[in-house]
Formats: structure tokens, sequence, C-alpha cells
């Protein structure tokens, strides 16, 4: 049977086996510790770099809603003067359509109006000649006379009213003062 002091020496190695384990259990929790305020430090960067990514995303979506908005706007302004144009042209049509109906209602008078003038002319200048000869005579005095003092000219028909332009006030733009977040890059 072993010896008290066997016995003794053998619970003080394996006394001294577990203290050099501990110290190494030890030595490997504060590595491991080392390693988790690491991560902590990486895990807390990354969350700082996405709360600064998610506030360069809300004011740079706000940005581009107050341009769409502003967009919104000249495009309705750009609306009403096309409406404004249309009308016009609306009107020159309806002006050129009336005008072209009543030029050819003037040219077939016109025309009719020829033949009989041409033959009431020749049948006077058959029967008065010498009358003829005395109108010929008065209208070139006539002309004479209207060239050194020509007679007033009437005054211009007014044809329509024009179309209303649209009153298009600037857009108020909202000055902006963002600009985007820095990102802290994470700690390897």
């Amino acid at each position: 049977m072993p010896s008290v002091t066997d016995m003794a020496n053998d619970a003080l190695a394996k006394l001294d086996t577990i203290i050099a384990n501990t110290d190494g259990t030890v030595h490997r929790l504060d590595t491991t510790n080392s390693e988790l305020n690491t991560l902590i430090a990486a895990v807390n960067a990354v969350h700082a770099t996405d709360a600064a990514g998610f506030t360069n995303l809300a004011g740079g979506l706000a940005v581009i809603i107050d341009r769409e908005t502003e967009t919104n706007y000249w495009l309705r302004a750009n609306e009403k003067q096309n409406e404004t144009m249309i009308c016009w042209l609306a009107t020159i049509a309806d002006v050129l359509c009336r005008q072209l109906h009543r030029l050819n209602d003037q040219l077939a008078v016109q025309k009719e109006m020829a033949q009989s003038l041409d033959q009431i002319r020749d049948t006077f200048e058959l029967v008065y000649g010498k009358e003829t000869v005395e109108v010929l005579r008065r209208r070139e005095l006539l002309q004479k006379i209207e060239k050194c003092c020509p007679p007033p000219t009437p005054p211009v028909e007014h044809c329509f009213d024009g179309c209303p332009a649209p009153r298009i006030e600037p857009y108020p733009t909202k000055p902006t003062d963002w600009t985007p977040i820095k990102f802290q890059t994470p700690p390897r």
C-alpha cells in the first residue's frame, strides 16, 4: 500500500496539474474575452454604419421627393402652357377655316361679277363710245387725286379675343443642406 507521503505527493502532483490547467483556462478565457471585446467593437461599428446608412437613405429620399414635387409643379405649369397653345391653334384654325369659306364664296361671286362686268363694259363701249372716253378720263383724274391725297383707311376689324395665358409662379425651391454622413470603417 502506498504511504501517506506517496499519496500526498500524488495529491500534490494532481493539484499542480489542476493549477496548471486552471492557469491555462484563465489564459484562454482572457484571450476569448479579448476576442469577444474586439467582436463587440466590430459589431458596434457595423451598427453605427447601418445607422448612418439609414440616415443617409432617409435624407437622400427626402431630397428626391422634394425634387419630384418640384418636377410635378413644372409639369403642371407646362400643361397649362400647352393648353394655351392648343387654344390658340384651335382659334387660328377656326379663323383660317372661316376665311377659306368666305374667300371661296367671294371668288365665285367675283367670277360671276367679272363676266357680267365684261359684258356690260363691252356693250356700253359699243353703244356709248363718247361717254366711255369721258369715263376713262375721269378715272385717270381720280387716280391722280388719290395719289396726291389718299382717302382715309378704315380701322382694322377686331377678329377675336386671345386665349388666356397661364400665370405661372416660380417654384419655391427649398434649400437643402443634406450631405451624406461619412461611414466609419469597422476595425479588423
